[in-house]
């Protein structure tokens, strides 16, 4: 999540996990310390347990709020770069494993879980081909995608400030929190792009996510959990998405049957993008 209004929403639609992004996505900026706090008392309620999400882009020279950091996760923290678990590790916190470690394969999850790093998630650009040849104890530990717009690039380059000719003016304007771009490419298709507080570039997948007609598949991997990446997701249609997701699957492990074709149609409806599968059908490696 990149709000803890988004949070909040996936708290409602029955998430058992939730990370909260401390890079400062979106108008609203950093999260609240106040509002995290009271977050994380309605997830303890709940039965859920909250986390933080470190930045993509994470420099010793940031200034991150590592007191905050283990406050508020309970769950530990995500780290999507070697730096970034690196110095979590220092500060004694819990390190997940996000996707961006692109674990392809089981000696990278071994390198990782050796150093401690739990939960890892796996990388999108695996097919589930690759997946069934994994040990199936590491598919059992580990965590893969199931539904979202996914960051395709971060970068310390602001391309709204150059492409608006800002590079000069002081401070800058930050035309990025007051309204949406996108990149096109040839072929017509739209990338949406965001800037976090340290005036980093997210590019943005110009198609969501959606594994929901494949759940069956999913669970007969064995997989420790299945993530929703919620981080562009609009706060109304995340706690239906997370409700759908959820749904579908307590009837799968009940042995119901499922229209996961409806549940489909519905998710579609709230998504801001055509559906894509991504990799999973087509690996990359």
């Amino acid at each position: 999540m990149s709000t803890v209004e988004q949070a909040w929403q996936a708290l409602q639609g029955g998430a058992e996990r939730v990370w909260v992004g401390l890079e400062g996505r979106g108008p609203g900026g950093v999260p609240d310390p106040g509002d995290l706090a009271a977050l994380q008392r309605e997830a303890r309620r709940r039965g859920c347990r909250v986390g933080v999400a470190l930045p993509r882009i994470l420099l010793p020279h940031d200034g991150l709020d590592w007191e905050l950091a283990a406050r508020v996760g309970e769950a530990g923290v995500l780290a999507g770069s070697p730096g970034a678990a690196a110095m979590a590790a220092e500060q004694g916190l819990a390190v997940h494993g996000d996707y961006p470690l692109n674990v392809f394969n089981p000696w990278a999850y071994r390198f990782w879980q050796e150093r401690g790093v739990q939960a890892i998630c796996l990388s999108p650009e695996l097919s589930l081909q690759q997946l069934r040849q994994w040990p199936a104890g590491q598919r059992q530990q580990g965590e893969v995608l199931v539904h979202g717009e996914l960051p395709l690039m971060v970068s310390e380059y602001c391309v709204v400030r150059t492409a608006l000719g800002l590079q000069d003016v002081q401070p800058c304007p930050a035309p990025c929190r007051h309204a949406d771009f996108i990149l096109r490419d040839r072929r017509g298709y739209l990338f949406p792009l965001e800037n976090d507080a340290s005036c980093r570039s997210y590019l943005f997948n110009a198609r969501t996510l959606c594994m929901i007609e494949e759940l069956p598949v999913l669970l007969e991997l064995g997989v420790a959990a299945m993530r929703i990446e919620a981080r562009r997701a609009g706060a109304g249609g995340l706690a239906r998405t997370v409700a759908v997701y959820r749904a579908a699957l307590e009837q799968l492990w009940q042995g119901r049957n499922v229209d996961l074709a409806a549940a489909s149609a519905e998710l579609a409806e709230l998504a801001p993008s055509p559906f894509t599968r991504a990799h999973y059908y087509r690996g990359v490696i």
